[in-house]
């Protein structure tokens, strides 16, 4: 940044006849320095990543368990709706999710997609094998 006065490198801000402006040292004397106040940076937010399963995992957790999806709703102070919307595919928010993993013991977040391993047959046949594809006459 340059000196809006002189053209030196300016170092901080100064209010001279009613404008602010960036001054170096030299020129802050002209107006009064405006203290800068140090802004903490925002934690960044991340969205953490939730198995993209999630809804048939917790059906399944919840009948392996045994628990009535009223009663796991009260369990985890959300209500049975919001609930009955999560196991239907709408995404739980992460404190939400937390709670679920917890209460009926299963992995929601943190998922990776470098995690899902393609389980294939080695010598399995596919519709791309045996396939003849004819290219279109023009």
């Amino acid at each position: 940044m340059h000196c809006e006065i002189c053209g030196g490198k300016a170092v901080t801000k100064a209010v001279i006849e009613g404008v602010p402006l960036d001054v170096c040292a030299n020129c802050v004397g002209h107006g009064t320095e405006i203290k800068q106040l140090q802004i903490r940076q925002a934690p960044e937010i991340s969205e953490s990543t939730i198995n993209p399963d999630f809804s048939a995992m917790i059906k399944q957790a919840r009948g392996k368990v045994g628990i009535e999806r009223k009663m796991l709703a009260e369990k985890l102070a959300v209500k049975e709706s919001i609930l009955a919307r999560i196991e239907n595919g709408m995404r739980p928010d992460n404190v939400t999710a937390r709670k679920l993993e917890k209460a009926l013991g299963i992995k929601l977040l943190g998922f990776s997609a470098d995690a899902v391993v393609q389980k294939q047959a080695p010598n399995e046949i596919t519709l791309g094998d045996v396939a003849i594809i004819k290219k279109k006459r023009k």
